[in-house]
């Protein structure tokens, strides 16, 4: 394994150890379970092509769900760690947030790319 990997490995594993801790993989499992026997319920509903509806139904909340709990963990992650100060807050200068929100959209497009991918 590739040093590069064990650090991404390292990360997952301390992700998925707080995320039992908190118990929100016990109710992203329950609300999914949920949402699937919807989606056969829905199914069954339908009046023609009841697999495609029930597989249709099934993934959009899967996709949801899975959504939610990275945006919940990520959240809940980042406050704990500032709570436990085990990385700086880098405060923006004044005016920033304004300066981006005033700015064309294909401005902050390219920002958002640079900033997530590392390019422009």
């Amino acid at each position: 394994m590739t040093p590069a990997l064990g650090r991404i490995w390292a990360i997952a594993l301390n992700t998925f150890r707080e995320a039992a801790r908190i118990r929100v993989l016990h109710g992203v499992l329950v609300l999914v379970l949920g949402s699937n026997l919807l989606a056969i319920a829905l199914g069954e509903a339908s009046l023609q092509d009841a697999g495609r509806v029930a597989r249709d139904v099934g993934l959009a909340g899967i996709s949801l769900f899975g959504s939610l709990t990275a945006i919940f963990l990520g959240v809940f992650l980042l406050y704990t760690e500032v709570q436990r100060r085990t990385i700086p807050i880098c405060p923006s200068p004044p005016g920033y947030a304004l300066w981006i929100t005033h700015q064309p959209m294909h401005t902050q497009a390219m920002l958002i790319c640079h900033v997530t991918f590392g390019t422009s």
